[in-house]
């Protein structure tokens, strides 16, 4: 059976090109996010804060926020033309992120990041929904993992902005708003392309409202029942996939500045090799997850998308450790691209299993809710590492240190929880059918 707005036959032009829209704007989202990661060093140094006050900025500044507005903007989208609410949220997170190089100190910046988190958050849940009404029930995790190279895009992106602009010069000329430091100019660039790329997403079709929803109306108590029905499988998906992002926070987080703390690399030689190890090796992972879990549920694996989850994790662990601990900086990096290829693509799969599994007239509100939770659990990463560092081990050096211990023990309760979770979805899924 196919869902609304899937093509009947040949290539689906339509559900493609929304892909497309949606990948762009959520590179442009990542670039806005992840750009600060390497802009740390400058922060501190003009802010005068340590690495706690930046696990903040990254994890709780942006991250609660973009969390907690998730899931009502989500219900939002239940209820509104999404094209719209995404247009908006588009033109409110360019703005705040233009608005965080202007910061005259840490609180402003801190309230700039609050505003791009909240901008940014109806983007995900929004997206799920619109690229799920155009494809085939078995074919979905290839397009959900395709929209997440956004994320891989704009880290890459951003990786080679911060590091290519930290080289140009003490300050670099804007109209109007005159000379810049290079930290707050790749805020300002990050944010401006939002303006005019806000304007794609009205190019895509018009979504078919509610279909085959017949007279049913999305509500609350929907939303819970279903929940309550499927607690057992619900908790183990959002809690496993939750903490994978735990290690992505970190990683993404705080692998940069280990880098430049650990090996004495600059932030531009950091920022280049991260942005193409990114670019070549996350993209390769994302499609090889998205065809693979796509292949194994066609072929009767229904707990395809923890199963994947699972093996990838428990094989890029020994990788992931090895990389904090490298004697060498290119060793580290090698190492790093073990996690980028295999467990780092987790969000677009556990993704796609969200839509599969919930009712389409809830889709909305239940990819809220697993970003939402998928969010709070990344942005702890940071927060964790950043007050490991400062309050336990007391000692800038020992970052690498953290980061292992955070995201081992992060990546070794994911498989646990994951792992618990297949037999009920095997169970949950030959019930539904």
């Amino acid at each position: 059976m196919r869902n609304a707005g899937t093509a009947r036959a040949g290539f689906n032009w339509r559900g493609w090109y929304t892909v497309f829209v949606c990948v762009v704007l959520y590179l442009l989202s990542s670039v806005d996010r992840q750009i600060i990661n390497l802009l740390v060093e400058p922060i501190q140094a003009e802010f005068r804060v340590g690495d706690f006050e930046i696990g903040l900025l990254i994890g709780p500044a942006f991250g609660l926020c973009y969390a907690l507005a998730t899931f009502p903007l989500a219900w939002l989208a239940d209820r509104m033309s999404r094209r719209l609410l995404i247009f908006c949220c588009v033109l409110v997170w360019a703005s705040a992120a233009c608005t965080s190089g202007l910061a005259r100190d840490f609180h402003e910046l801190f309230a700039a990041r609050i505003i791009v988190g909240i901008g940014e958050a109806a983007l995900l849940p929004t997206s799920y929904v619109l690229i799920a009404g155009r494809f085939e029930r078995n074919r979905l995790a290839l397009p959900l993992s395709i929209l997440t190279l956004g994320a891989v895009g704009g880290l890459s992106v951003a990786m080679g902005l911060g590091a290519w602009l930290l080289q140009v010069g003490d300050r670099i000329a804007f109209p109007v708003l005159g000379q810049l430091p290079p930290w707050r100019a790749a805020f300002v660039l990050s944010g401006a392309p939002g303006f005019l790329l806000a304007f794609l997403i009205l190019t895509v079709a018009r979504e078919e409202r509610h279909a085959a929803l017949g007279s049913d109306h999305p509500d609350v108590h929907g939303l819970w029942r279903f929940i309550r029905k499927n607690r057992a499988i619900i908790v183990a998906l959002l809690v496993g996939f939750g903490l994978l992002q735990v290690v992505s926070g970190a990683i993404v987080g705080w692998f940069p500045t280990h880098l430049i703390r650990t090996y004495g690399w600059t932030a531009s030689q950091a920022g280049a090799t991260l942005a193409m190890t990114t670019l070549v090796v996350a993209s390769l992972g994302k499609l090889i997850a998205g065809i693979s879990v796509d292949w194994l549920f066609r072929h009767g694996r229904s707990d395809a998308h923890f199963r994947y989850a699972v093996v990838t994790a428990a094989l890029a662990l020994p990788f992931l450790v090895g990389a904090t601990i490298a004697p060498t900086p290119m060793i580290a990096v090698a190492l790093i691209a073990f996690y980028f290829i295999g467990p780092y693509s987790s969000v677009g799969y556990g993704s796609a299993f969200v839509q599969l599994f919930s009712p389409v007239v809830l889709r909305g509100r239940v990819s809220g809710l697993y970003l939402l939770v998928c969010n709070l659990f990344a942005m702890a990463g940071p927060v964790v590492v950043g007050a490991m560092t400062d309050r336990v081990f007391a000692d800038k050096s020992k970052l690498g240190t953290s980061l292992g211990i955070v995201t081992s023990v992060a990546m070794l309760l994911a498989i646990a929880f994951l792992a618990f979770a297949m037999p009920r979805v095997r169970a949950a899924l030959r019930e539904a059918h």
